[in-house]
């Protein structure tokens, strides 16, 4: 009977923290030259709700880019908010861009998470 009642407080207490995030606004800068930066943070603004962080990346010049979000909640740890972009394009270009990515978020209630770019722990 305890473990019964330890795992449903468990399983109620991890429903009831879920956070209901959503990607409102996704803006990509134009290519720039390559700078060798890869994937970085540069600049996260935080507004009550609202989340603004914008990202660097290098990809093919000729790159068409599909963005998304996800959160991940993990117990006694801190969570995960994983910036995701991924290029669809087929066709592909001789030359290598810089590109600025800025995600919109909403939902997100505190700042008890890492940030992660495509499934990677990147420094705040």
């Amino acid at each position: 009977m305890k473990k019964i009642l330890f795992v449903f407080i468990i399983l109620t207490t991890s429903t009831s923290l879920s956070q209901d995030i959503r990607l409102v606004n996704f803006e990509s800068s134009s290519c720039t030259e390559e700078q060798g930066i890869g994937n970085s943070i540069l600049s996260i603004k935080e507004d009550k709700n609202t989340l603004i962080i914008k990202i660097t990346a290098e990809l093919n010049c000729c790159a068409s880019v599909f963005a998304s979000v996800d959160f991940k909640k993990r117990f006694l740890r801190k969570n995960i908010l994983n910036l995701r972009y991924e290029n669809y394009s087929e066709e592909y270009c001789n030359c290598i861009c810089y590109f600025e990515y800025e995600y919109t978020i909403e939902g997100l209630k505190k700042n008890n998470y890492l940030i992660y770019i495509n499934n990677k722990e990147i420094e705040k």
